[in-house]
């Protein structure tokens, strides 16, 4: 792991070798390139243009026999131009709609990370746009972070979730040895990474190789014109077709006979053809190519103006069915913008702010802070990390900062160890719940900064749990002068140092996207690892609680969940294998339904991908690529973004059945003008 004090001096770009480097090998972006030509090709190609020549043709045909003398003309000329200008419209007009529509959906469905990212430049950490990183660049990669383009680890190690580049299984990437040199798409390559690949641990340096149209992900880009189904309107479109082809044949049979009635059987012949093609081509215009893409650019459109972005055409098609969303709370029903509202002492004191702690136990919780947190710094600024991490650190980011460099860490049933030396000692921080860290603790540090013995347990559990009943997440730390070894945290010895209480905020409309939601008939239901003493305040918050509804954990679920799912509005303390399992089960043969899963991008990827639709916060183009997914740009649109999803799948999929009706209502139009004027 690198420390954060050693970004300051790595080696990147100065402003100067950026714009250099932009000139020779481009922008990190891959723009639309204009298509006219091949739009207006495939316009034209098309069934309802190849009807309409197969029209003017034997009007054409009709007019020579006419000439010849073989048979009456009946109105082939007026026909001929007609239909003519009719064809050049629709083709034209189709070309121009396709190329427009496949910029916007191109532009949406990019599968290319947006937001910011950290790089050194002029040998300092800064933040800027994904856009402006170049090749040659040294980037930055925390916890929580989408590769902006492809690279090389030079510094530290990260594990990356890599199925936006269609594997399934997360990789460790460490620091590449010196001269080496990336061999292209290997994503089992351990030093190189690749854009849209997902941090989901780690801190590392990454050295562009790959910029824009050159990363793997730019090259691997599946075609989209083609990417939202019809599907959903199979019987419709069956009804459509068939009430086409029915008009047609009448209309042909009609004018064939009534042209041998009047002593030309040939002509009757031409002129029903032509007639009868004309009224296919009427039921056939648009077309999927065309109209469904331009139904489908339209709200893609207005779900990125709302800063949703939809992933892929299959979400926006069939969210409208989704009967149950399942979803996590922070990033989701919560904004995941984290603030410190206090810090309690091994004592039960409260304090609201830093200064106010006492000078010996302040610099021990800013040393055991700073050393288990996972965030990067500029000018004293936090520049990336989660937002819990942000939040505590900004809380003590006050003076001088201890030197410590980090020994080893390790992780085991929800507790964090860190063992870092500070100067010539040796100290391993504890971080976890407060229960979990008190169990590890006889001692704890006064406000004097000396070691007193805890008295009081039971008391700050319940002081713990009555925070987090009214909506705070609890974070506690502890000191050990033992170190980490073979992966095992210490156990007993440690000294309590308090816990800190973080507040998370709630956007303003989610309470009213849920209500929303279920007046449509739709269930909103919470599946976290989180303690059920913070899920009851949200599922109030948020308006989830209905009469009946209850809160259950993964013991309480037993072999009954499939005849409890309609009951429970939160799920807690579940892995991400249990996710999966609430997902199949909801989609069980028999009362199936439709699961929507909203979740965090790295932790949930399994459960994004068995759900019928996936919907993530900031960083989903690292994990939902293969399945029917969305994302929100910014994290705190969670399920408003869904919500605002849904709505768009029912105005997409209402806008299509009206097109399918009113195109058998032209070819009904088209049907009986052709046998009242005789064409």
């Amino acid at each position: 792991m690198m420390a954060v004090s050693e970004l300051n001096g790595l080696a990147g770009l100065t402003n100067k070798e950026a714009e250099a480097s932009e000139r020779k090998y481009g922008a990190n972006a891959v723009p639309f390139k204009s298509s006219l030509g091949k739009c207006l090709a495939a316009s034209f190609s098309s069934l309802s243009v190849r009807l309409l020549i197969i029209s003017v043709l034997t009007d054409i045909v009709s007019i020579l026999l006419g000439l010849l003398g073989y048979a009456p003309v009946f109105g082939a000329y007026e026909r001929t131009v007609t239909v003519t200008a009719v064809m050049l419209i629709v083709g034209i007009t189709g070309g121009i709609m396709r190329e427009n529509s496949e910029k916007i959906l191109k532009e949406n469905f990019s599968v290319f990370p947006k937001g910011s990212c950290t790089v050194i430049r002029n040998r300092k950490p800064v933040v800027i746009p994904v856009s402006e990183v170049r090749k040659g660049e040294t980037a930055i990669v925390f916890d929580g972070d989408v590769i902006p383009a492809d690279g090389i680890v030079t510094d530290g190690s990260v594990i990356v979730e890599q199925s936006a580049l269609g594997s399934s299984v997360q990789a460790e990437k460490t620091a590449a040895p010196d001269g080496y040199r990336s061999g292209g798409m290997n994503i089992k390559d351990p030093y190189s990474v690749f854009c849209g690949s997902a941090a989901v641990k780690g801190f590392a340096a990454v050295k562009i190789t790959a910029v824009g149209e050159n990363t793997q992900i730019a090259k691997k880009a599946e075609s989209l014109s083609d990417d939202i189904p019809e599907n959903n309107f199979s019987g419709l479109k069956r009804s459509a077709a068939a009430t086409g082809i029915t008009l047609a044949v009448i209309t042909a049979v009609i004018l064939t006979v009534n042209g041998a009635s009047a002593g030309s059987l040939m002509g009757g012949l031409c002129q029903g053809i032509s007639c009868g093609a004309l009224v296919l081509a009427a039921i056939t215009v648009g077309g999927k190519a065309i109209v469904t893409n331009s139904f489908a650019a339209d709200q893609v459109k207005r779900l990125k103006e709302s800063g949703t972005f939809v992933q892929s055409g299959e979400c926006l098609a069939n969210a409208y069915k989704t009967d149950i969303i399942m979803t996590e709370r922070e990033g989701m029903i919560t904004a995941g913008k984290y603030v410190v509202s206090g810090f309690i002492d091994g004592s039960g004191k409260e304090y609201g702010k830093f200064s106010e702690i006492g000078k010996g136990l302040s610099k021990m919780l800013k040393t055991a802070v700073t050393a288990s947190v996972r965030v990067g710094t500029a000018n004293g600024t936090v520049t990336s990390g989660n937002s819990s991490d942000a939040a505590m650190f900004d809380f003590v980011n006050t003076g001088r900062t201890e030197n410590m460099k980090l020994q080893t860490e390790a992780e085991e049933n929800g507790i964090y160890g860190v063992t870092v030396t500070i100067g010539s000692g040796l100290a391993t921080v504890i971080r976890g719940s407060s229960e979990d860290v008190l169990k590890r603790c006889g001692e704890y540090f006064g406000a004097d900064g000396k070691k007193h013995k805890i008295t009081n347990k039971d008391a700050l559990k319940k002081f713990a749990e009555t925070l987090r009943l009214n909506g705070k997440d609890i974070t506690a730390f502890g000191f050990s002068d033992k170190g980490i070894k073979g992966g095992n945290i210490p156990e007993q010895g440690a000294v309590f140092v308090g816990f800190i209480a973080l507040q998370d905020g709630y956007p303003e409309d989610t309470a009213g996207s849920v209500k929303r939601l279920r007046s449509q008939g739709i269930k909103t239901m919470i599946v976290t690892s989180e303690s059920r003493e913070n899920i009851l305040f949200t599922v109030k918050y948020a308006g989830i609680k209905k009469s009946g509804g209850v809160v259950v954990d993964k013991v309480q679920l037993g072999k009954q969940l499939p005849e409890q799912i309609e009951k429970i509005n939160a799920v807690v303390g579940v892995s991400a294998k249990e996710k999966i399992r609430l997902v199949n089960t909801a989609q069980r043969k028999g009362k199936r339904k439709n699961v929507f899963f909203a979740g965090n991008f790295a932790e949930d990827v399994p459960a994004l991908k068995e759900a019928d639709t996936a919907f993530a916060a900031a960083s989903a183009p690292a994990c939902v690529k293969q399945v029917s997914g969305a994302f929100a740009e910014d994290d705190k649109l969670g399920i408003v973004c869904a919500e605002k999803l849904i709505s768009a799948s029912r105005k997409f999929n209402t806008n299509y059945i009206i097109f399918l009706i009113i195109r058998m209502m032209i070819a009904l139009i088209v049907s009986a003008a052709a046998l009242f004027l005789r064409w």
